[in-house]
């Protein structure tokens, strides 16, 4: 009777050890929890959405809640069964510990899969999130590649057009510059024609006017020569006549003085 009563009492012990603990593990595993959802909250929302976060967090840490419960119960029920001392106690005791192995199993064998989903969705989560997040920087460098596409495009008509008023600018400017050297060796030539034209009227004119000029002089020289000589024919004339009047009255007078005498 002493050892049974001794194996009563440490069973009592131990089920008040185990019901004290299952209490304690109870309340700090619910603090802790209400902790971890309050800090982690925004974080897990960022990777994956709201709704099945909190559809699968509580599956994921449910056997960290019930684990006190399930210490909870056994213990009790112990303590009770060794101040009572019936079989009855003792195999609704030992059922309540089968059962608790039992459970202990099933949640964390549903604590396993719970976090295999939870890793899982997280996973499938990052693949979508970096799935998007390739696909967001792939349009935005298609968009900057299409950006400067449209910019060195545009950038090339402006050259473009710009060289072509360049062009055609300068074409107009030599055409307008080749007109003037135009018409400037036109008038030129037209006033080195009329200049031409007058200093050969003028030289025409002058050798005109000196040519007869020069037929005047001549013919009043040749007149006044002619009259020179004639006048000079008529002194010699009358100067012979006179000296052949003269010999023949000076011969007359002295063949008269000849015949007289």
């Amino acid at each position: 009777m002493a050892a049974r009563h001794g194996q009563n009492t440490a069973n009592g012990i131990i089920s008040i050890i185990v019901l004290v603990f299952g209490v304690i593990i109870s309340s700090v595993a619910s603090a802790l929890l209400r902790k971890f959802i309050r800090n982690d909250e925004g974080d897990v929302s960022n990777i994956v959405d709201t709704t099945s976060h909190r559809s699968v967090f509580p599956y994921a840490t449910s056997p960290i809640w019930t684990l006190g419960l399930f210490y909870v119960f056994p213990g009790l029920i112990g303590f009770i069964s060794a101040f009572v001392k019936q079989k009855g106690v003792y195999i609704a005791h030992m059922v309540f510990y089968c059962l608790q192995y039992i459970a202990h199993m099933v949640f964390y064998c549903l604590q396993y899969i719970a976090h295999m989903v939870f890793y899982c969705l997280q996973y499938i989560a990052h693949m979508v999130f970096y799935c998007l997040q390739y696909i967001a920087h792939m349009v935005f460098y298609i968009l900057q590649y299409i950006t400067h596409m449209v910019f060195y495009i545009l950038q090339y008509i402006t050259h473009t057009l710009f060289y072509c008023l360049q062009y055609i600018t300068h074409m107009v400017f030599y055409c307008l510059q080749y007109i003037t050297h135009m018409v400037f060796y036109c008038l030129q030539y037209i006033a080195h024609m009329v200049f031409y034209i007058l200093q050969y009227i003028t030289h025409t004119v002058f050798y005109c006017l000196q040519y007869i000029t020069h037929m005047v002089f001549y013919i009043l020289q040749y007149i006044t020569h002619m009259v020179f000589y004639i006048l000079q024919y008529i002194t010699h004339t009358v100067f012979y006549c006179l000296q052949y009047i003269t010999h023949m009255v000076f011969y007359c007078l002295q063949y008269i003085n000849h015949m007289v005498f």
